[in-house]
């Protein structure tokens, strides 16, 4: 996918965003790990929301449950300059690239973040249902044929409509991961390059 070609300089590359998007399992922890080899800054709406509502040891779930009181407390566009401080507050002062946030799954959260920061990119990364579950059981390292069955049938590996609806409002920029973390290497890898000649045209 393309994106128009933008003008860039010294003053604004720092303050530019690019929004990486993904169902559950799609890779995204990976994808970020990656940018951080590379030296670029990455930060997670999962890590924010554990952050704000100290919530570290707390299941998945129990997070998700207090982000919906959470923003229904405060407003979408509250929480969202919340995020925005946030991530700002904990950037180094020397740092000169694009940000990137990881984990954003709502296309109104989306549409707020862009009119308070310049978003370049907004990628999706996509992987099949299969090395989904993969990922997920490795996460949570279930061995249990039950407990995979129940993993399958919950609703964190079916579609969700939401996310289908931020992903073709704001995609501009498609990774598929096939779950051979060479392939997303290289993935990232070409992303960056395009990056960077964007930056020096």
């Amino acid at each position: 996918m393309n994106i128009e070609k933008i003008m860039w300089s010294d003053t604004v590359t720092k303050n530019l965003w690019i929004i990486v998007m993904g169902h559950p399992g799609s890779g995204k922890t990976t994808f970020s790990e990656i940018l951080h080899e590379r030296g670029f800054i990455s930060f997670e709406y999962s890590a924010y929301f554990r952050h704000i509502l100290n919530l570290q040891n707390e299941q998945r779930y129990e997070i998700l449950k207090k982000v919906r009181e959470y923003k229904q407390s405060i407003g979408r566009v509250s929480y969202t300059l919340d995020l925005i401080l946030w991530v700002e507050k904990n950037i180094p002062d020397a740092y000169d690239k694009p940000i990137f946030l990881i984990g954003a799954r709502d296309s109104e959260d989306i549409k707020i973040l862009k009119s308070f920061k310049p978003v370049i990119f907004c990628i999706y990364l996509c992987s099949s249902k299969e090395n989904r579950m993969r990922r997920i059981i490795q996460r949570n390292k279930v061995i249990d044929k039950k407990v995979i069955n129940e993993i399958e049938t919950k609703n964190n590996i079916k579609i969700n409509p939401e996310i289908i609806t931020c992903i073709k409002e704001h995609t501009n920029y498609l990774i598929e991961n096939n779950g051979e973390i060479k392939d997303l290497i290289n993935h990232v890898d070409n992303f960056l390059n395009h990056l960077e000649k964007l930056c020096q045209d």
